[in-house]
């Protein structure tokens, strides 16, 4: 059969993580069936008629009085049509924490931890969401800085260091408080380099966020060996990141591993997916409905994590985006709506879909406590 896979985002700041008028970014777009693409630009051409722009861009859309039917419009469109939304949503103040946690607990740069932490593993995100939840040291902001101007100093990180420890032990974690002590000047100087050797736009969060898209994507096509190609919308300044996708991930001779766990998968390659180019979004409808998608949904996830009611309207397309999901777990094990967040975050979005739904509580602390043992070298 095959698939084409349209992305764009909504609230890319580059490297400013900590732009607090876009506190989210949302990434992804609609994978559509390819015997489906043209049928598909054929029924849009209604959706034209109820808007005076030439574009179906979010701005457009949100500002116009047929808002709301449009969105309707669109949904039944491609539900129709056997397209599916995958979409990843990341609070950006909680991306500093795992980025943090992937610097200062990394085993290249940290000796007292192994390598299991160099995996997905659950303690990663329970350590990024206990910094995330207790900083009141400015940790964030200051490695914020450190990711904006693509450098630091040993002083720099000798005193997030410093504060880490002092956040942990406040939390009763002793044993992660001592694994940070007695860095030397030359473990700092490792993590440093990964700054000054880095593009600024490998910096950014856009890049590990094509590559979860194409993760999920690429799980779920392969379950009816389905190839895909993907176009995503023109990046200016990005072009290095594209050739480097194809060139690590596509097209690969040797039958692609998963390297991560079963539950976080990280795909050595990608067999099914086929290309990637970018595109100008004004040469392709397709690319401005999944435009228009991250747009809405980043106006919906704002208004959840900002504990902001959601509208009729918004509270379906929410019901819908988690019935898609449900729909792409059960086939294929892959996520169809990922989030990148606190747990508290992750569960807000099914209490504002679903209000009455009791929802486990995920405790960072219990998770720490009964993991981080399993990764000590010795402190």
């Amino acid at each position: 059969m095959g698939y084409v896979y349209y992305i764009d985002e909504s609230g890319n700041t580059g490297t400013n993580w900590l732009d607090a008028t876009q506190p989210l970014l949302v990434h992804g777009g609609w994978l559509v069936p390819k015997n489906n693409v043209e049928g598909v630009r054929k029924e849009l051409v209604s959706l034209f008629q109820l808007t005076q722009a030439t574009v179906l861009k979010s701005k457009n859309v949100m500002n116009s009085k047929s808002k709301n039917k449009m969105i309707k419009m669109l949904f039944e469109t491609m539900r129709r049509n056997g397209a599916v939304p995958f979409l990843t949503v990341s609070i950006k103040r909680f991306m500093i924490s795992a980025k943090i946690v992937e610097t200062f607990f990394d085993h290249q740069y940290n000796p007292n931890v192994n390598a299991k932490l160099t995996h997905p593993i659950e303690l990663k995100k329970a350590l990024a969401v206990c910094i995330y939840e207790n900083d009141t040291y400015s940790i964030i902001n200051k490695f914020s800085l450190l990711i904006q101007n693509r450098t630091a100093s040993i002083a720099d990180l000798r005193g997030i260091s410093e504060s880490l420890i002092t956040l942990f032990d406040s939390r009763n974690h002793f044993l992660v408080a001592r694994s940070l002590k007695n860095l030397s000047d030359d473990n700092f100087l490792e993590m440093i380099d990964e700054f000054e050797t880095s593009e600024k736009n490998e910096l950014a969060l856009l890049m590990p966020g094509i590559f979860k898209l194409l993760t999920c994507v690429e799980i779920f096509s392969a379950k009816n060996r389905s190839p895909v190609d993907v176009y995503h919308d023109q990046l200016w300044g990005y072009s290095n990141i594209f050739e480097l996708l194809r060139t690590t991930f596509l097209n690969k001779k040797i039958l692609p591993i998963n390297v991560g766990t079963n539950e976080k998968p990280i795909l050595s390659g990608f067999e099914y997916i086929k290309s990637l180019e970018m595109k100008k979004d004004e040469d392709d409808v397709l690319l401005q409905l999944s435009d228009l998608l991250c747009g809405y949904a980043a106006k919906i996830f704002k208004n959840i994590y900002e504990n902001n009611p959601l509208d009729a309207q918004e509270k379906e397309v929410l019901i819908q985006l988690l019935e898609w999901n449900s729909y792409v777990y059960e086939k294929s094990k892959a996520t169809a709506l990922d989030y990148h967040g606190t747990y508290s975050f992750e569960a807000s979005f099914v209490k504002a879909a679903f209000p009455d739904k009791n929802i486990k509580r995920v405790n960072c602390d219990n998770i720490i406590r009964k993991e981080f043992l399993s990764v000590v070298v010795h402190v």
